[in-house]
């Protein structure tokens, strides 16, 4: 009884066994299919974050010293950077303001960018110009939605945005017209002619005196 208990045991774990075997490499074969096709749908793929620009503002005024009024256009900026000297020119408008926009990539995150804003004296005359030099940084940063921001100061401190301001002196006054513009020569020739009639005037009075 015991050897024929023993041969039925074994039957069946060869029967196990071959089931195993046969259903295995199917079984296998359709988990990494499954995962694979998960691990596609899923896939997240890296993309880079937007190129920005930052705009850069000047204000300009002109306070003038007479009556008339100067207009603050075609007066000329230079946004220097100080890193590589590259030079960024802007002219102000009729109102006042001249705009520049600073492109910025992916490749900025994480540098930072500094520059000297300064007016062009470019010789108007009567004009006093502002020599005022501001230094500007810009930092380039992302943020939680993996997109980039700017952090600004101006002069050293925090700002939200870039905005200088310049203010020009017109230093002329219309002076009143209060002579005239004729010729010296013939001012000087009447002053002559004038003279000798008084000089000839007085010899003929004193010819009819004598005795």
């Amino acid at each position: 009884m015991k050897i024929r208990h023993l041969w039925r045991v074994l039957a069946l774990l060869l029967c196990v066994v071959a089931a195993v075997a046969t259903g295995l490499p199917s079984t296998v074969a359709y988990i990494a299919d499954r995962t694979n096709t998960i691990h596609n749908i899923f896939r997240v793929e890296y993309l880079p974050p937007q190129d920005i620009s930052v705009p850069v503002r000047v204000h300009k005024t002109v306070l003038s010293m007479s009556d008339e009024e100067i207009s603050p256009a075609g007066f000329v900026f230079h946004l220097m950077n100080k890193d590589t000297g590259v030079i960024t020119e802007m002219t102000s408008l009729s109102d006042g303001w001249a705009t520049v926009n600073l492109p910025f990539t992916a490749e900025d995150v994480g540098k930072n960018f500094c520059y000297h804003l300064y007016e062009l004296n470019d010789g108007q005359k009567y004009i006093i110009y502002d020599d005022s030099v501001y230094d500007i940084c810009i930092t380039l940063k992302l943020d939680a939605h993996h997109e980039i921001v700017a952090e600004f100061t101006l002069n050293g401190e925090s700002t939200t945005e870039i905005v200088a301001e310049f203010e020009n002196i017109c230093d002329y006054y219309d002076i009143p017209n209060t002579g005239d513009h004729a010729w010296p020569l013939l001012w000087t020739a009447l002053l002559l002619l004038s003279s000798m009639g008084l000089v000839l005037l007085y010899r003929k009075e004193c010819i009819f005196r004598r005795p």
